[in-house]
């Protein structure tokens, strides 16, 4: 006579997971299709988070009896119930599957009718079938949580759950650490009513969370050529600027490759024109001092050159909200050109 039936799901510590309803449900449906070898057997599961933030199920199979039959410690990534529960079903169901093999075998059926011409006082042959699985299964129970299983069931290991990389997502985070690094840049820039100007931008990165990071400089130049034919007469620009980037990875390994930093911030400084010669053409004739002030996005590839540090090259581009102009020493009236922009080669070093 089939005495056997579904085992009984018993989830503990519903608290660990904020949808364990629906991963109950799932380790139902993964267990469904299997049956005990006898009655009242119980698949019971536990899931705790642990100290790294990753979750961590403990499973449990016990017999009519209350013994342990087998027992199974896994873990996942954080808030994976669901597949927790599916791993601990998938198991479940190859040891209940196993426990019947065993129950149906010859040397089982050898246990259950005791030794050669024995009876039992009611009538029947031996010991029932519950009987003989205890006696099969000799180690002691232990507490649930114990990461072992009885060795004469065999079946394959579940696969680990693991957190996946930062890199499995489209843009660069890190959940264990933020990014803190500093470097210098040197660049060249146009668009300051001036000619080309040349200079340095020191600069720092902070990582503040869900793959945005946080760009302040500041910025130094003079121009490059003199701004008239008479005398050395040269232009100073200094401006502070601040970025909000998100930082788009590539398909390699954490600290060796390439990124690429999609950026939108401002600038906003003084741009200082000393005084020329009447009739002088592109300078003004008394010393004057200019606002400048510009927004727009800018684009950063950065090179990890392994450890902590690395190289980047930078483009920006700046609509000039701030057009000062003025009168050259000519009487020309020269005004600031509608955009600004820049291109700067840095080096960084990671901090953490």
């Amino acid at each position: 006579m089939d005495v056997t039936e579904p085992p009984r799901i018993v989830w503990e510590s519903p608290g660990a997971c904020g949808t364990s309803a629906h991963s109950e449900d799932l380790l139902r449906q993964a267990v469904a299709s299997a049956r005990a070898p006898g009655l009242a057997w119980v698949v019971r599961i536990r899931v705790e988070p642990t100290s790294d933030h990753t979750l961590r199920a403990e499973g449990q199979i016990t017999d009519e009896g209350g013994a342990v039959i087998a027992r199974r410690l896994l873990s996942g990534a954080p808030g994976d119930c669901d597949g927790l529960a599916r791993a601990v079903g998938v198991w479940a169901s190859l040891v209940l599957d196993a426990q019947r093999s065993h129950a149906g075998s010859p040397e089982s059926a050898k246990t259950r009718s005791g030794p050669a011409g024995s009876t039992a006082s009611d009538g029947s042959s031996g010991a029932t079938g519950s009987t003989a699985m205890e006696v099969a299964l000799t180690d002691p129970p232990s507490a649930f949580g114990a990461a072992d299983s009885h060795p004469e069931t065999t079946w394959p290991a579940p696969a680990v759950l693991e957190k996946p990389s930062p890199e499995h997502d489209w843009y660069l985070h890190h959940d264990d650490e933020r990014t803190l690094e500093v470097g210098v840049g040197a660049f060249l820039m146009t668009g300051t009513s001036t000619n080309t100007m040349a200079g340095a931008s020191p600069y720092v990165v902070v990582e503040a969370g869900n793959g945005v990071f946080l760009r302040p400089s500041l910025a130094v130049a003079q121009s490059v050529a003199p701004l008239a034919s008479a005398g050395e007469i040269r232009a100073t620009w200094g401006a502070a600027r601040f970025d909000t980037c998100l930082r788009l990875p590539g398909l390699y390994t954490r600290h060796r490759g390439i990124q690429l930093d999609t950026c939108g911030g401002a600038d906003i400084g003084l741009t200082h024109l000393g005084d020329a010669p009447q009739g002088s053409t592109g300078t003004p004739v008394n010393v004057v001092t200019m606002p400048f002030a510009s927004v727009g996005p800018s684009l950063e590839l950065r090179g990890e050159l392994g450890g902590k540090l690395s190289v980047a090259i930078r483009g920006v581009a700046g609509l000039n909200i701030a057009r000062p102009a003025f009168d050259d020493g000519t009487g020309v009236r020269v005004e600031t050109p509608v955009w600004s922009g820049r291109i700067e080669v840095a080096l960084s070093w990671r901090l953490q």
